[in-house]
């Protein structure tokens, strides 16, 4: 897969500190020096904003429908507690603001730059990361296991990437690939890019393999159920079409389905190393070469990372030019990082401990020494 496709935030969430119970260690004076600078917020924050990004604001309400559209995702919210984010809420919306306050940055950028991103740039970026985590479906489910995020704003986080990626081509020094440089990556790429699509069934003696061809070629439809008696226990993905690099399979085999039209059913003995053998029954889905032009994505991936860095560059002096300002609730703005951390008040002063003592259950650390 695509090791560096863009990500609800480029920084590991911070967890909120744990909260602590009542007001011990905390004076009169500095509880009211900080309930006055959560009220007031810092720079230009107003009442309702979650951030403020120049003269546009990130309203609390914006924020949340983005996060409970995202929550409401098959499988993003059940999946949470099992993220990096450990089920903190505060560090999820935290990075959803995140992403919202770099999407704004990245539009201001192209407005300014009198840049335009067509939509099927963004689709065509989409679609790749899709395809390279094997299709719509398995694409979704890894996106709600791994980072708990929904379809719709990561396609969102693809656009902001594809935005400044452009702006990393304009201004971040970053030379766009030629057609003559991406003809030369195509003729490395494409022999180990062809693929064969295969079903196989794997069976334990000749006789065996005479019946189970018969039976598959009178009735193709049975394959996957004839395939399964023959997996094992579980059966699990028996007879699904795989796709394998031709480079992995024996030459043979190649000629073979090369010459097989697609969907064609023969049996097939492998040699091994040691002189064994191992008998199948193949069903051929024929062989792919990708074209130039869908294998572009794949292709122009590396420089699009590299524009899209130096593209974030020019947003952070953006950001400084403009001034964004986010609330205390949802932490600090870190212009050089282009990232929101976790906010730390400077008026609460982090009281000392005692000894360790067992922790509270469900908690980590020690209690807080009164």
């Amino acid at each position: 897969t695509d090791a560096a496709i863009p990500r609800l935030s480029r920084r590991r969430p911070l967890r909120l500190p744990r909260r602590p119970s009542g007001l011990r260690g905390v004076g009169a004076a500095a509880f009211l020096a900080a309930t006055a600078l959560l009220l007031a917020g810092c720079g230009e924050v107003r009442f309702g904003s979650a951030a403020v990004v120049g003269d546009q604001r990130i309203t609390d309400d914006q924020l949340q429908t983005l996060v409970d559209q995202s929550l409401s995702s098959p499988g993003v919210r059940a999946a949470l507690p099992n993220t990096e984010y450990r089920g903190d809420l505060g560090a999820y919306r935290r990075s959803v603001l995140n992403a919202e306050v770099e999407r704004l940055l990245a539009e201001e950028g192209m407005r300014r730059l009198g840049l335009s991103v067509d939509s099927s740039k963004v689709e065509s970026r989409y679609r790749f990361i899709e395809q390279q985590s094997g299709g719509p479906e398995r694409f979704a489910s890894q996106l709600a296991a791994r980072l708990a995020v929904s379809p719709a704003l990561y396609r969102q986080l693809v656009r902001t990437e594809v935005i400044e990626s452009e702006i990393g081509y304009q201004r971040g020094g970053v030379a766009r690939p030629t057609e003559a440089e991406l003809r030369s990556l195509y003729e490395q790429y494409l022999p180990t890019a062809i693929t064969a699509e295969l079903s196989l069934i794997r069976l334990p003696d000749a006789a065996t393999v005479s019946q189970v061809l018969a039976q598959v070629q009178s009735d193709p439809s049975a394959f996957p159920r004839v395939a399964a008696q023959y997996a094992g226990q579980s059966g699990q993905g028996a007879g699904e079409p795989q796709k394998v690099p031709i480079a992995q399979l024996p030459a043979d085999l190649v000629r073979r389905i090369e010459r097989a039209p697609r969907g064609d059913i023969f049996s097939y003995t492998l040699k091994n190393e040691s002189g064994g053998t191992s008998l199948f029954v193949i069903r051929s889905g024929g062989i792919e070469r990708p074209t130039l032009e869908s294998a572009r994505p794949q292709l122009e991936a590396q420089s699009l990372r590299q524009a899209a860095a130096a593209g974030q560059k020019y947003l952070s002096q953006l950001a400084g030019e403009l001034g964004v300002d986010v609330n205390p609730r949802y932490g600090s703005w870190d212009g050089a990082k282009l990232a929101i951390t976790d906010f730390v008040n400077p008026v609460i002063k982090p009281t000392a401990t005692g000894l360790p003592t067992e922790p509270v259950p469900g908690q980590t650390g020690a209690p807080e020494q009164s």
